[in-house]
């Protein structure tokens, strides 16, 4: 957590980003394998890695027992890319008529319950999924991103912080 022209440096899992120090200037790290919490009194930024397990369907009893949901699919990106931007009406063409992405779309109504904003962000090496959530949760919002730097992991960030654009400045100046 270095901190210079009042930035702060923020590095997990092989890549760092910048805040400005008077947003978010965390002084407590607490560092675990695939988890590292940021806490600057109380804002907190939670950092999660994750093994891509295509969402569970990696294991084949899973798949086995979910065919139509895990066929619609074939990575864990494809599936935020498609929870994120399919909508019933693309449901309605020829080639949209695949079970599983019927499955992705009625799981929206559950995942998105307490979302008040979505945002996708896509980069050079990444792209990733914002969600913000109603005022009444505890955490405020939620973010995975897919880097090329940190397959076959992406990462989940969750935070309590106000500043709906947190995220958006987090990549604006992330680096590897």
């Amino acid at each position: 957590m270095k901190s210079e022209n009042n930035m702060v440096q923020l590095e997990y899992f092989g890549l760092r980003s910048y805040v400005q120090a008077e947003s978010f200037n965390p002084k407590q790290k607490d560092v675990r394998e695939n988890t590292i919490i940021f806490k600057d009194h109380e804002k907190v930024l939670v950092i999660d890695r994750v093994k891509d397990s295509l969402i569970g369907c990696d294991d084949e009893q899973v798949k086995n027992s979910n065919k139509d949901f895990c066929s619609a699919f074939d990575t864990s990106k494809e599936y935020y890319e498609k929870l994120f931007t399919i909508t019933p009406q693309d449901l309605r063409g020829a080639n949209k008529q695949i079970i599983g992405n019927k499955w992705i779309v009625h799981r929206k109504g559950f995942t998105f319950e307490n979302v008040e904003k979505l945002h996708k962000y896509t980069g050079r090496c990444f792209v990733s999924f914002e969600s913000i959530y109603k005022s009444d949760s505890n955490m405020t919002k939620d973010m995975i991103l897919f880097h090329d730097d940190t397959k076959p992991y992406y990462i989940v960030f969750s935070t309590n912080h106000k500043d709906d654009s947190f995220f958006k400045k987090l990549l604006e100046t992330l680096q590897e």
